[in-house]
C-alpha cells in the first residue's frame, strides 16, 4: 500500500490535474473517441496524451482502465466509488510542492486562517521555496481569487494580507484549497453517516454529495475558530429551510461546533442540496420564491422574442424551466461548477437553441452583474432546444419500455427523452433514473437501457451508451429501427413560403453598404417594404447582428409579405467591420403576422443559418457557391 501511494505520488507529479480530469470525463460520457477527437478536445499533443494515459492507467489501475484499440480510446470502469472519487479530485492531496497548484492552494489557505499580515520572507520560509517563486505563485493565486472577489494585499514592512468576507473566505477554501488539504477539515464518523443519509434523501449526485460534505466539514473548522458569516447573498434562496430531517441533522451538528449555529449558518450549508435537485425544489411550497425567477423569465423571452420575432408559449415553457432557474441562480451565487456533459455539442446539434440561451443570459448580466459560463449556456439551451423540437415530433404507436440513466437534471433527461421518442414513438415508455439509484432498480422490466454514464448491470439488458446529445442514426442502428421518422418540408411548400434570393457581393463596399444595396434591391422587386431599411438600421444601431464564423443576419419585420425574404449575400473575401469580419450575410425580411405554421419556419430558417456558424463542411460549400440554384441546394439541404 505505502509503495502504492509512493507511485501514485510520482505519477501525479507528471500529470497536469485539470487535463486528466478532462481526459476521464470525455471518455466516460462517449462510448469510444479517437485519439485524434481526444486530442482536440483536450488541446494537446498525440505525445503528451498517451503519456497522460500511460500515467492514468499506472496510478488508478483498481479503478478504471484506459483501452486503446484501432486508433480509438475507451473507458472500462472496475470499481465505480473509487472512479468517483478520482473524477471528484481525491488525487490533489498526493501533489507536493513541486506542484504550483498545491502551492497556491496553501497560500490561500494560509493567508485565510491567520487573517492576519503574513511577511514574505515567512512564507517563503515555510513553504521552503524562493523568493521569485512565491511571488509567481502569489499572482496566480490573486487570479484565481479575483472570481470570488478576494484579493491580497501587499503593505512595505508588513507583507500580505487576504481581503474578503467569510462567505467568500469559504467558497475559496471550498473550491481552491480543500482537495489538498482535505485532512484539515475532519469530522467525526457520526456526521459523515448522517451526510450520507441526507445526501440519498435528496437524490443528490456525487459532486454535489460531495459538495456538501466539503463545505459542513470547512463551516465547522471555520466556526469554531470563531468565524461566523456576516452575511449571505441575495440571491440565494434555501428551497429547503424547513426540512424537519435538515433541523435534525444541524442538531447534532451544532454539539461539534462550540457556539452553535445561526440559522443563517444552515441556510449556507444546505446549498448543495438547494443547486442540484430540481425534484425537491418542485415538491416544496416555493410561491414565495417565484416572483424574482417569473421576473427574469419574462426578460428572458422578452429578450429572445425582441431579437429574433419567435413567439414562446411562456406559461407551458414557464413550467418547464422555472425549477432549473431557481437552481441556476443558486448555482450562480455560490459558483457551483458543472460538468460538462454536453462539450459542444449542443451548440452542434441545436445551434438555434443555444443562440437563444445565449441572449437570454444577458439578463443575468444586467440583473446580477454575473458572467454565466458556457456549461451553463448549454444547459438552459436544453429548454430552448425542447420547446423548438416540440412541433418535430410524430405520433407513432410503439410500447418499448426505455431506462434512461443519468446523473444530470430533469432538463437534459427531457431533451433526451424527445429524441429517444422520434426514433421509437411517442408511445415508448422512458423512465428516468439517476447515477444513485439505478443498482437497486429492478431493470428486467425495461427492453434497453440508455445511459449517459458508465454503468455496470447484473441483468443480461442490452445497454446503450450516449452522448446526451446523441446521432439519431446512432439509436436507430442500436435498435434496430432503420425507418427513422422524418421531418423534412416538402420542397413546394418553402417555395410558397419563402422567397430566396442571392448576391454577390463586393469586397469595395463594406458591410453595412451592401446590406443596404441588397434591401434596396428587394425593395425595388417588391419583396420589401418601403420602411424595411429604416426598421434594420434602427436595430442594428442598438446590436450589431454579426456572429460565428462571419456570418451575419440582418432581419427584421417585413410589412406587406406574407411569405418570408430570404436573400444570401456572399463575399469573395471577408470585410471588415468595426469589431469582425464578415463573410456571408442572412438577410431575412419576416412577416409581421406569424402563424403557428410560419413560427415553424422561423425557426428551421434560424436553425439552418446559425448551422452553418458550427458546420465547416456546409459552410465551406455555400461560401463556394456560384449561382442561385447551388446557393438554395446548399441551404436546403435537411429541410
Amino acid at each position: 500500500m505505502v509503495n502504492q501511494e509512493a507511485n501514485l505520488k510520482e505519477v501525479i507529479k507528471l500529470t497536469s490535474i485539470s487535463r486528466r480530469v478532462k481526459i476521464l470525463n470525455y471518455l466516460s460520457q462517449n462510448d469510444t473517441l479517437s485519439n485524434k477527437e481526444l486530442e482536440n478536445k483536450i488541446k494537446s499533443t498525440s505525445q503528451t496524451l498517451k503519456k497522460d494515459i500511460d500515467e492514468l492507467n499506472e496510478s488508478m489501475s483498481d479503478a478504471a482502465i484506459i483501452h486503446f484499440k484501432h486508433h480509438h480510446y475507451s473507458l472500462e470502469i472496475v470499481n465505480h466509488k473509487k472512479f468517483q472519487k478520482i473524477i471528484n479530485g481525491e488525487f490533489k492531496q498526493y501533489l507536493d510542492f513541486n506542484s504550483s497548484h498545491k502551492r497556491v492552494a496553501f497560500i490561500i489557505y494560509h493567508l485565510i486562517e491567520k487573517n492576519n499580515f503574513v511577511k514574505i520572507d515567512d512564507l517563503s520560509e515555510i513553504m521552503s521555496i524562493s523568493r521569485s517563486t512565491l511571488n509567481n505563485d502569489i499572482k496566480k493565486a490573486k487570479m484565481h481569487l479575483v472570481k470570488y472577489s478576494i484579493s491580497i494585499k501587499g503593505i512595505p514592512n508588513k507583507g500580505i494580507l487576504i481581503d474578503g468576507t467569510e462567505f467568500n473566505f469559504r467558497l475559496a477554501l471550498l473550491y481552491l484549497v480543500y482537495d489538498y488539504y482535505f485532512s484539515k477539515f475532519e469530522l467525526s464518523s457520526t456526521i459523515v453517516v448522517l451526510m450520507d443519509e441526507l445526501a440519498d434523501e435528496f437524490q443528490l449526485n456525487y459532486q454535489n454529495k460531495n459538495l456538501f460534505k466539503k463545505i459542513i466539514a470547512i463551516s465547522v473548522k471555520r466556526l469554531n475558530m470563531k468565524h461566523e458569516l456576516n452575511e449571505l447573498t441575495s440571491l440565494y434562496q434555501n428551497y429547503e429551510k424547513d426540512n424537519d430531517k435538515l433541523d435534525v441533522f444541524f442538531s447534532i451538528l451544532s454539539r461539534e461546533v462550540e457556539s452553535g449555529i445561526s440559522e443563517k449558518e444552515k441556510d449556507f450549508m444546505s446549498f448543495p442540496i438547494n443547486t442540484g435537485n430540481s425534484a425537491s425544489v418542485k415538491v416544496i411550497k416555493n410561491q414565495e420564491y417565484e416572483r424574482e425567477i417569473r421576473y427574469i423569465f419574462d426578460q428572458m423571452i422578452r429578450t429572445v422574442e425582441e431579437s429574433y420575432f419567435i413567439n414562446m408559449n411562456t406559461e407551458e415553457f414557464y413550467n418547464n424551466i422555472k425549477h432549473h432557474l431557481m437552481l441556476l441562480i443558486n448555482r450562480l451565487a455560490f459558483h457551483v461548477p458543472l460538468n460538462d456533459i454536453f462539450s459542444d455539442n449542443i451548440q452542434l446539434k441545436f445551434p438555434l437553441a443555444f443562440e437563444l440561451a445565449k441572449v437570454s443570459t444577458e439578463v443575468f448580466k444586467q440583473r446580477y452583474q454575473l458572467e454565466i459560463e458556457e456549461t451553463d449556456t448549454s444547459y438552459l439551451a436544453v429548454y430552448f432546444a425542447l420547446f423548438l423540437e416540440e412541433a418535430k415530433i410524430i405520433e407513432e404507436k410503439n410500447t418499448k419500455r426505455i431506462a434512461v440513466i443519468s446523473n444530470t437534471g430533469r432538463g437534459t433527461f427531457e431533451l433526451v427523452k424527445r429524441q429517444l421518442q422520434e426514433v421509437v414513438g411517442l408511445e415508448a415508455d422512458i423512465h428516468h433514473i439517476n447515477e444513485i439509484d439505478y443498482e437497486n432498480k429492478n431493470l428486467q422490466y425495461y427492453d434497453f437501457i440508455v445511459t449517459m454514464i458508465p454503468i455496470k448491470i447484473k441483468e443480461t439488458i442490452p445497454v446503450i451508451k450516449i452522448n446526451s446529445i446523441f446521432d439519431r442514426k446512432y439509436i436507430a442502428r442500436e435498435i434496430d429501427k432503420i425507418n427513422l421518422p422524418s421531418h423534412s418540408i416538402p420542397s413546394n411548400e418553402i417555395d410558397n413560403n419563402i422567397d430566396f434570393s442571392y448576391f454577390k457581393l463586393s469586397k469595395d463596399f463594406n458591410y453595412r453598404s451592401n446590406v443596404t444595396f441588397m434591401i434596396e434591391q428587394l425593395v425595388e422587386d417588391n419583396l420589401m417594404d418601403q420602411d424595411f431599411y429604416k426598421r434594420w438600421e434602427e436595430r442594428e444601431n442598438i446590436q450589431q447582428m454579426i456572429y460565428d464564423n462571419g456570418i451575419a443576419i440582418p432581419h427584421t419585420i417585413n410589412k406587406g409579405n406574407a411569405k418570408f425574404v430570404l436573400s444570401i449575400g456572399i463575399y469573395e473575401n471577408a470585410v471588415v467591420t468595426s469589431k469582425d469580419k464578415v463573410k456571408v450575410i442572412f438577410l431575412l425580411g419576416i412577416p409581421e403576422t406569424l402563424e403557428d405554421k410560419q413560427q415553424q419556419y422561423l425557426t428551421f430558417i434560424y436553425d439552418k443559418i446559425f448551422s452553418f456558424g458550427t458546420n465547416k463542411n456546409d459552410y465551406e460549400k455555400l461560401i463556394m457557391a456560384k449561382n442561385d440554384n447551388q446557393v438554395k441546394s446548399v441551404l436546403l439541404k435537411g429541410w
